[in-house]
């Protein structure tokens, strides 16, 4: 764009030059001397600005080349290597950490809770002689292991809920990335598309 803005500049800078060349000079001396300046400076000066231009071209060609290849990178090579790793962790890692470590820490946060809202809520026996445990009937320890497996099988599906409700989480956000990174690849190549327009367009009316 500012190459075309100083172009006009000069041009309007030298309109009056133009003019007096064209009413002035005899129109034989006028082809006399553009032949001779096509003959000994013309040509290379049109070969050099065609130069210049495929070079300025290749130039400011040069961001979106390097975006492309960003974007290919990433393509080919990093999401690939991101998706293949997270399963190659979760299958030798993930799934062992998950089954030996996090679930019994969180079925130990999950009796713990029970148990103190037993507490609280006066299910539990009281005191350290622990009489009122021995006073109850086997009816009585048969209801509390019943309601304590019960207990245990709901905290149970709480637990594969919660856990299923975060592997949802996980694949949605895993979506919305590459949901964006579509996006972006998308803008940058009608940005490209936009500059080579603009370029031919360029070089259209320089010619």
């Amino acid at each position: 764009v500012s190459k075309h803005i100083i172009g006009l500049v000069m041009e309007r800078a030298l309109a009056p030059v133009r003019v007096l060349w064209r009413r002035v000079v005899p129109k034989f001396c006028r082809i006399r001397i553009e032949a001779l300046w096509e003959r000994l400076l013309g040509r290379r000066l049109r070969a050099l600005s065609r130069l210049l231009d495929a070079v300025w071209g290749e130039l400011l060609d040069l961001p979106n080349i390097t975006a492309a290849c960003v974007v290919a990178a990433v393509q080919v090579c990093l999401l690939p290597a991101r998706r293949g790793c997270g399963a190659f962790c979760w299958r030798w890692l993930g799934v062992h950490l998950d089954r030996l470590v996090l679930e019994p820490i969180h079925q130990a946060e999950i009796n713990s809770a029970s148990n103190m809202m037993r507490r609280r809520a006066g299910l539990d026996g009281q005191g350290a002689s622990g009489t009122q445990d021995k006073a109850k009937g086997k009816d009585g320890e048969k209801g509390k292991a019943k309601e304590k497996a019960k207990e245990k099988e709901k905290a149970k599906k709480a637990a594969e809920k919660a856990k299923e409700e975060e592997e949802e989480e996980a694949t949605m956000e895993m979506e919305a990335e590459d949901k964006i990174e579509q996006e972006v690849i998308a803008e940058r190549e009608r940005e490209r598309q936009a500059a080579a327009r603009l370029a031919v367009k360029s070089r259209v009316m320089r010619v």
